[in-house]
């Protein structure tokens, strides 16, 4: 059935060799330590200083088990620079407006909507400040990433809750971008604040604050 249609096959997809496949990119990336966000957790987390080709998988292993899986699905595009921003899809040839829709000041990228624009920085900041997290805020996509791998490191209350946060986050910022886009309706930061603040604590299973 995988087979091309030329030759008697239906063109599907082989599932069995594609998940093969995706599962070798991982572990390289893995092994060879690539500069991305979930390949440091990672690495802090649970490899820490074992042989990764021989180490055993532990069993809590999901970087953020609390989060939606769609904002999970999200933040592995957001992490993979897989998500479609303006820069991107112009890069590939397609016109479209690349200039970021949260503040017409500055060409789309996941870079500046997520760690420098301001609305996104405005989100973040409110949820820092419920959260009672100090951070001096960097616009520096890095610094950022760095200071997140740092913070959910170990399995305390308050890393738990920063996994779950940056996964809403990301997730909100996103969802907010392609509505603006693509139906004309815009919300404001401190709006979407609070209805992460209501799902948070939901998913949270009550840990989150108030």
């Amino acid at each position: 059935m995988c087979a091309l249609r030329a030759t008697g096959g239906l063109n599907l997809i082989n599932m069995a060799l594609w998940n093969k496949a995706a599962i070798t990119k991982t572990c390289w990336e893995l092994a060879n330590k690539k500069d991305k966000l979930w390949i440091k957790w990672i690495h802090s987390y649970h490899i820490k200083d074992q042989v990764f080709a021989v180490m055993e998988a532990p069993k809590q292993a999901s970087w953020m088990n609390q989060a939606r899986p769609k904002a999970i699905f999200i933040i592995w595009l957001q992490i993979q620079e897989k998500l479609l921003t303006g820069d991107r899809l112009k890069n590939w040839g397609i016109q479209v407006e690349d200039t970021c829709c949260f503040c017409n000041q500055a060409p789309e990228t996941r870079d500046y909507i997520f760690a420098e624009c301001a609305y996104g920085r405005s989100l973040w900041s409110r949820l820092m400040q419920w959260l009672q997290v100090q951070q001096s805020f960097t616009t520096s996509w890095s610094e950022w990433q760095n200071w997140i791998v740092k913070k959910t490191n170990g399995r305390s209350q308050l890393a738990r809750i920063l996994k779950l946060v940056f996964a809403e986050y990301t997730y909100t910022v996103w969802i907010e971008r392609n509505t603006r886009i693509f139906e004309k309706k815009a919300t404001t930061w401190d709006v979407l604040a609070r209805r992460m603040l209501c799902m948070c604590n939901i998913r949270g299973e009550g840990l989150m604050f108030f």
